[in-house]
């Protein structure tokens, strides 16, 4: 009698981290927008944001956070496959080799977009103030474009986070928020490591020392920010590379209490309880990012206290709000397009600030975000088509090709060393 082949079950895919996601990239957005808006009106000091809403967009721990636990969720499945017997070195390149085949499409086009708006706006007179002129004084052309797009292959390369380009003045030039996909390859291999290395204490003691000690590295210390860009933390590296590796660290550290909690098997009334206690501190989160908030200096460290709390319940889907409401499909493909979102929206904002009429008026803020965000979508759009049908599996056909390559080497050197034995 033949026997019946047996169906693997189909992952179900938990779409409330999509939520999230694509929560803190709108959450992004507007905090950058408000940013932008008020350095127009920088000046005259006409614009105040008090009483405005979606203004606020410090969160975007969320998603180092969940870049933390996903790394480790992938090394426990590893290990439980046998697949950790390779050096930690090894590991923590083919670790990087995945982030890199999934991020770098996105941050590669990012990077592209950001150089093509600036190189636009020096043409038309719209200076963004990021192009290095080379004879000091003003825009020499298609000479400044070149020598700006060649100094900015470390930046194409993800490397950004290194502080390496600080050096050169463009580190971060083009597009900013790109700092963080920058953080997650550059902090993700070490840390990786780490964890391949020595996983007791890795997640006993360095991933929790680093949670800890960073963060009062930010909160004691009155000239460094979270936030800060092109400065070094503790002398040592740049603080955007600090801050991710804080964020993912916080991941790892999070990943046994996540797990537990996910694992659990509640009662009727545990899962009530727990939605109670869910949706208190998911309208919390929400609030501060629509309406505001009033801390200033350390602010991300304690939204980011609250995200944590948030993705908690997210990665459980214990609890009515986010089994009921959160774990909806749509956020599967919005989660997805966040990413594309994420990496246009930098760009735009500058471009439609320098050509956008602004009066520093509530309703103008509104209207203007509201035009911003629909062109941001748009491009968002194209991006995500670019990148999903041309980039990505171009990328991928090269990695097989290297494989391939690589596989024929080493049968040739085998097949030569058995014939000279």
């Amino acid at each position: 009698m033949a026997e019946t082949a047996i169906a693997k079950p189909k992952k179900q895919r938990n779409y409330a981290v999509d939520f999230w996601r694509f929560f803190a990239t709108l959450a992004v957005f507007w905090g950058h927008y408000q940013l932008n808006y008020r350095f127009t009106f920088m000046q005259d000091h006409s614009w105040n944001a008090e009483g405005i809403l979606f203004t606020e967009g410090n969160i975007l721990g969320v998603f180092l956070i969940f870049t933390g636990f996903f790394m480790m969720k992938s090394y426990e499945g590893k290990k439980r496959r046998g697949l950790t017997n390779k050096p930690a070195r090894t590991q923590a390149v083919d670790y990087l080799k995945t982030r890199y085949l999934g991020l770098w499409p996105a941050l590669f086009l990012g990077v592209v977009i950001g150089f093509v708006v600036n190189v636009f706006a020096e043409y038309d007179g719209h200076s963004m103030g990021n192009l290095i002129y080379t004879n000091g004084e003003s825009f020499g052309g298609i000479a400044d474009v070149m020598y700006n797009l060649l100094s900015s292959i470390l930046q194409f390369a993800g490397l950004d986070a290194t502080g390496i380009l600080g050096q050169l003045g463009i580190s971060f030039a083009w597009n900013i928020p790109l700092w963080y996909i920058s953080a997650i390859f550059v902090g993700g291999y070490f840390l990786y490591y780490l964890l391949a290395k020595n996983e007791d204490i890795f997640t006993g003691f360095i991933a929790p020392f680093i949670v800890v000690s960073f963060a009062a590295v930010w909160c004691l210390n009155e000239g460094l920010e979270m936030n800060d860009r092109r400065v070094l933390f503790c002398g040592i590296v740049e603080n955007a590379l600090a801050f991710g590796v804080w964020g993912m660290c916080i991941g790892v550290v999070c990943y046994k209490p996540y797990e537990r909690l996910r694992t659990m098997v509640l009662t009727n009334k545990g899962k009530t309880i727990l939605t109670i206690v869910h949706l208190f501190f998911f309208c919390t989160l929400v609030y501060w990012e629509v309406v505001g908030n009033t801390w200033r200096g350390t602010a991300e460290m304690f939204i980011d206290i609250w995200a944590v709390i948030t993705c908690a319940f997210a990665i459980a889907n214990q609890d009515y709000l986010t089994s009921k409401v959160l774990n909806h499909k749509i956020f599967s493909t919005l989660g997805e397009y966040s990413l594309y979102f994420f990496i246009c929206h930098m760009p735009i904002l500058e471009l439609f600030n320098k050509y956008y009429p602004m009066v520093p008026t509530a309703n103008d803020y509104y209207s203007s975000l509201a035009i911003a965000f629909a062109i941001t979508a748009v491009a968002g759009l194209v991006a995500m088509f670019i990148c999903k049908k041309g980039i990505q599996p171009l990328l991928y056909k090269l990695d097989a090709n290297i494989q391939a390559a690589t596989k024929r080497g080493e049968e040739e050197r085998a097949a030569a060393a058995q014939k000279a034995a």
